[in-house]
């Protein structure tokens, strides 16, 4: 696939020289190859885990939109105490206590939707996900952590709050990109 910052700065809703900047971050992180006026994905760096997470990224944005349309307020406070738990330092947990938190935060947002079919699809995920949770849960835990409002995660736990579906759905994008760097770091 062949990534053009020009191309890709409109889509991103980023400027130009931000989508460059991180062009050459996934180049130095060996994802990417500089070709010619733009960046090529290296394909073999292609890995179950990176097929997995290209499988569920269709099903967290439908997931959060219907989420941040159909959550209570309570279901929303239940996904921020399963952020907190995860993210918080003081939640005291380690990095199997705070991989079920993270689990739970998803099976509470797909409980939100009021569908079946995602809670089912969530169930799966999680499932198959298995033991790449703990690894990225493990890889977040070896830096120190600081609540951090722009957290891709904390801003997705304030956006279901507010039912802002298209904040919801930005933050969750956000995420699944963190994810794959941090796959791209594990792998």
């Amino acid at each position: 696939m062949f990534l053009k910052p020009d191309n890709l700065a409109p889509v991103l809703q980023a400027s130009v020289a931000d989508v460059r900047a991180a062009l050459k971050l996934l180049e130095e992180r060996g994802a990417t190859v500089r070709a010619g006026d733009g960046w090529m994905v290296r394909s073999d760096r292609r890995m179950p885990q990176r097929d997995f997470l290209m499988r569920i990224h269709p099903l967290m944005g439908n997931l959060v939109r219907l989420a941040a349309t159909n959550i209570t307020p309570e279901q929303a406070a239940a996904v921020a105490d399963a952020y907190d738990r995860f993210y918080l330092p003081s939640s005291g947990l380690d990095t199997a206590g705070r991989s079920e938190a993270y689990r739970e935060m998803l099976m509470l947002i797909a409980e939100a939707t009021g569908s079946a079919f995602h809670q089912t699809a969530v169930t799966r995920a999680l499932k198959e996900a298995g033991p790449l949770v703990d690894m990225i849960v493990a890889d977040v835990m070896r830096l120190p952590l600081e609540h951090d409002p722009d957290d891709e995660l904390a801003r997705l736990v304030n956006a279901l709050k507010a039912g802002d579906v298209v904040n919801a759905v930005q933050a969750v994008e956000d995420h699944v990109l963190v994810v794959g760097v941090r796959m791209d770091r594990l792998f």
